[in-house]
């Protein structure tokens, strides 16, 4: 089915467009700067919209996941062990043994992970011809509510890890959040302050100001295709901290 924006909860390969991020400047230094980077094509999961789709928009953000094909490469100033890290099956390898990400239909990479605290913001360019995402790798509602979960409690161990840190008292045992980012109901039940900030967030018209507006233009502009062994190969899926480093190097 042919759609002019993508779904959430599918797999999907993904390339910047540098060129295309600096041509309403135009600049030619500008341009001659991105024509010299060489962009790869990244294996990421499409988490989320943030806006409610127009079939007018020339773009359409989303929170994406890069996924990675080890697992998390530890970094202990910031609290981050490798087993923070889901395996997507038919990759079953995790020291915890945590089960791996179920897709709908045959995910065709045998050794990929998602990563916790791995979350960026995209503008999906949006096509004449509109999306088709028939042949996608596509998750359900009930595991991308389970994986959100596993990573949920990832990232309260990095918090706990961190305020600890600034406590200077370590931890013994990790106390869990009261709730899930996938459960909005939850985060808007408490009767907060948080619950402004949880409405703003879920403002699909984008009707209030969020962060990231003044700088949409920094934000990566990609191209999106859902036929994934056709873009990548088991052997060159770039790792998600390449894509940091070409993200940044693009805002420049």
């Amino acid at each position: 089915m042919k759609r002019f924006c993508p779904e959430s909860h599918q797999y999907a390969a993904i390339r910047i467009d540098p060129v295309a991020m600096v041509a309403h400047f135009q600049d030619p230094v500008a341009t001659a700067m991105a024509q010299a980077l060489h962009p790869k094509t990244y294996l990421v999961y499409l988490n989320d919209a943030i806006d409610l789709p127009f079939p007018s928009s020339e773009w359409f953000r989303f929170d994406v996941s890069p996924i990675g094909t080890t697992l998390h490469p530890e970094d202990p100033a910031h609290g981050i062990s490798s087993d923070m890290a889901i395996p997507i099956y038919p990759n079953t390898q995790h020291p915890t043994g945590r089960a791996p990400v179920r897709t709908k239909t045959s995910f065709p990479f045998s050794k990929c992970y998602h990563w916790a605290d791995n979350l960026v913001t995209v503008r999906i360019r949006s096509r004449p011809d509109k999306y088709d995402d028939s042949a996608a790798v596509k998750v359900s509602s009930r595991e991308h509510l389970r994986m959100e979960d596993l990573l949920w409690q990832d990232s309260n161990r990095i918090d706990e890890f961190l305020q600890a840190r600034e406590e200077q008292v370590i931890p013994t045992s990790v106390i869990p959040r009261p709730a899930s980012p996938s459960s909005q109901d939850s985060r808007l039940s408490d009767g907060s302050d948080d619950d402004t900030e949880g409405l703003i967030r879920m403002d699909i018209f984008n009707l209030f100001p969020h962060e990231d507006d003044e700088n949409e233009e920094l934000l990566p502009l990609v191209d999106v295709w859902f036929d994934l062994d056709t873009h990548l190969t088991e052997d060159d899926i770039p790792s998600p901290l390449e894509f940091d480093k070409e993200r940044a190097a693009v805002a420049q």
